[in-house]
């Protein structure tokens, strides 16, 4: 077998959450075009900080912007997949974002379909446990701070 290239890649996202008047908590989930349920993300442009990008990928794939970022704690993921003749080494590095309203516009480009739920079905609804595993430890922290 031929020796692949390896790329290292990082991207920065947001865990959306919307929080009722009544105070139930929902989180939204985007679906893209391999059929994966993940949290919005991608790369940084033009030097931007990652705050600023998590922010500008939350916006472009689902219209929705924070109302309120957590930048004080972030949630980082790691995975190798491969893309032609490449090996690569993805990192995701995700921060909380309240959004005030659920209206989601999605970015056909690159998004799929998507999904607002409680922890419960959100859980259900991943499809990698890495994912899965990042989203328990935001539930824990968001347990403590709101």
């Amino acid at each position: 077998m031929k020796n692949k290239k390896i790329i290292k890649e990082i991207s920065y996202g947001i865990v959306p959450i919307f929080i009722s008047e009544n105070g139930k908590r929902e989180f939204l989930l985007i679906q893209n075009h391999s059929g994966a349920w993940l949290f919005p993300k991608g790369h940084s442009e033009n030097n931007e900080k990652e705050i600023d990008t998590a922010k500008r990928e939350l916006f472009e794939e689902t219209g929705l912007k924070c109302e309120k970022t957590y930048k004080e704690k972030f949630f980082i993921e790691n995975h190798i997949f491969y893309r032609n003749d490449f090996k690569i080494y993805k990192t995701s590095k995700y921060y909380i974002g309240i959004v005030k309203d659920k209206k989601v516009l999605i970015q056909k480009e690159e998004v799929k379909d998507f999904y607002w739920g409680n922890e419960e079905y959100i859980l259900k609804k991943i499809n990698f446990e890495n994912i899965k595993e990042l989203f328990k430890e935001v539930v824990s922290y968001i347990d403590q701070i709101l």
